[in-house]
C-alpha cells in the first residue's frame, strides 16, 4: 500500500517494500502516520484494485495489532486474578467479616477495580489452561469461565481444550483471532442450550444465527424452553430469527409485565370468540379441532411454567352397569371444555381424537346430549357430524 510513497515523501530512505507493496523493513510510528496521511490523500483517485489493497492490508494490521493487545491485556487479568485470589485466600484465613471486600475497597482505589472486574479477572485465573487461550481476550475468556463452571466432567487441568474437543471446536483451523473467537462463541452457545435442556437444535443453525450478527440472550433461552416443553422444535425459533433479521416480538421473559399483559389480553380475546361461538345456535366456517386440542395443550404446558398444575383433562363418565367391561364402548371421556362438548358431546380417546361416543336416536344433531345409561351409541367422526373441517 506504500508503493510510490518512499521517494517523494521524503521519508527516510531505509523503507523498503517489495514487489507486492509490501514494507519490509521496520517503520517507526512516526514515519507510518505520514505514510497513511499520504494514502487519505490519494485514495480519492485509486481505483477499486487499489482500494482493496488499502482494505485488506489496514484489516490485516488491525486484526493483527488487535490480538496482540488481547493476548497481553489477557495475560495480565490473568496475573491480576491470581493475586486477588491470593489475597482473598490469606483475608479467609484470618476469619475477619467482608475481610477481602474491605481489602479491595481501601487498597485498589487508584485505579479503581470494581467488584465485577475482580469477579471476572479471578474467575480467569480459576482456568487451569487459561494461558494457552490468552488470544481469547479477557471478554471471551469471561464468558468461557461461566459456561465451564457448570460442567463438571471436564479435565480440570485442561477445561479448554476439553470444551473443544466437547464440541467439536478445531481452533488450529481458524484463519485469525476472531475467528477463533466465534468458534468458541459457537462453543458457548451450543453448552448454554444443552445447560438449559433444550435439544433438537444442531450446530449449523447456531451457527447460522450468530452470523447474522445475534448472541443467544436469556429471553431466547426462556423462550425456546416454553416451545420445546409444549412439545414444539426450538429450533424453528432460531431459524424464524435468521430468516426475519429480528427477534419475534413475543421473546421476552414469561415474568415481565409487558408479555405479562399481552397474555391476559389474547386470552380474553380468546374467551370472547368461544363464548360467541357457544351462543350461537349453529357453528359454521371452517374451524379445526385439531387447532383446539393444540390450543389446550399450550394453555396447560404455560401453566406448568407457571407451577399452576391443570386440571385432569379427562373424568371418567359413571357406569350403571354392575360390570362395566360388558359395554367398554360406555368407558368414554368427557372434555372439561364448553366448545368441545358443544361441538359434539363426548370425545373419545385421546386429545386429538375426532369420533364421538353418541347415542342413535342424537347422531345426527350434533348438539349437547346425555348418554342415557342404556342407549343403543354408536361412533361417529365429528367433522361430519358438525360439518366442520
Amino acid at each position: 500500500m506504500f508503493v510510490g510513497f518512499t521517494g517523494a515523501a521524503g521519508l527516510p530512505g531505509n523503507i523498503q517494500v517489495n514487489e507486492h507493496g509490501q514494507v519490509t523493513s521496520p517503520v517507526s510510528p512516526e514515519d507510518e502516520a505520514a505514510l497513511n496521511e499520504k494514502v487519505l490523500v490519494k485514495i480519492d483517485t485509486m481505483g477499486p484494485d487499489e482500494l482493496k489493497n488499502v482494505i485488506v492490508t489496514n484489516t490485516m494490521a488491525i486484526n493483527a495489532a488487535t490480538a496482540d493487545v488481547d493476548a497481553h491485556n489477557g495475560n495480565r487479568a490473568y496475573t491480576v486474578g491470581k493475586a486477588l485470589l491470593r489475597v482473598e485466600y490469606i483475608l479467609s484465613s484470618r476469619t475477619i467479616k467482608n475481610g477481602f471486600e474491605t481489602w479491595c475497597s481501601e487498597n485498589l482505589i487508584k485505579p479503581r477495580i470494581s467488584k465485577r472486574t475482580r469477579g471476572k479477572y479471578m474467575d480467569i485465573a480459576r482456568i487451569a489452561d487459561a494461558l494457552d487461550y490468552v488470544v481469547l481476550g479477557i471478554e471471551k475468556l469471561a464468558a468461557l469461565s461461566t459456561v465451564l463452571k457448570r460442567f463438571d466432567n471436564l479435565d480440570p487441568q485442561h477445561p479448554i481444550r476439553d470444551f473443544t474437543m466437547r464440541y467439536n471446536i478445531n481452533l488450529m483451523e481458524c484463519p485469525d483471532v476472531e475467528e477463533m473467537r466465534f468458534e468458541i462463541g459457537l462453543g458457548i452457545t451450543m453448552a448454554k442450550l444443552e445447560q438449559n435442556d433444550i435439544p433438537g437444535v444442531d450446530k449449523d443453525c447456531v451457527r447460522k444465527f450468530l452470523e447474522t450478527g445475534f448472541v443467544l440472550e436469556k429471553r431466547d433461552l426462556e423462550a425456546m424452553k416454553a416451545i420445546h416443553d409444549a412439545g414444539g422444535d426450538p429450533a424453528k425459533y432460531l431459524e424464524k430469527i435468521i430468516e426475519t433479521q429480528k427477534r419475534p416480538t413475543v421473546s421476552g421473559s414469561l415474568n415481565t409485565r409487558t408479555l405479562s399483559k399481552n397474555i391476559m389480553e389474547q386470552a380474553q380475546e380468546i374467551r370472547d370468540t368461544v363464548a360467541e361461538l357457544l351462543k350461537a345456535p349453529k357453528i359454521t366456517g371452517d374451524i379445526n379441532i385439531d387447532r383446539i386440542d393444540a390450543l389446550i395443550q399450550d394453555l396447560n404446558a404455560l401453566k406448568l411454567r407457571l407451577g399452576v398444575t391443570p386440571p385432569s383433562e379427562t373424568t371418567p363418565l359413571p357406569s350403571q352397569d354392575a360390570n362395566p367391561t360388558e359395554h367398554p364402548e360406555r368407558l368414554v371421556t368427557e372434555r372439561r371444555s364448553p366448545l368441545a362438548t358443544r361441538l359434539g358431546g363426548f370425545i373419545q380417546g385421546g386429545t386429538n381424537a375426532r369420533s364421538y361416543i353418541i347415542p342413535d336416536d342424537q347422531a345426527d344433531t350434533g348438539f349437547p346430549f346425555t348418554a342415557p345409561g342404556n342407549a343403543p351409541q354408536r361412533s361417529v367422526d365429528l367433522c361430519q357430524t358438525t360439518g366442520l373441517q
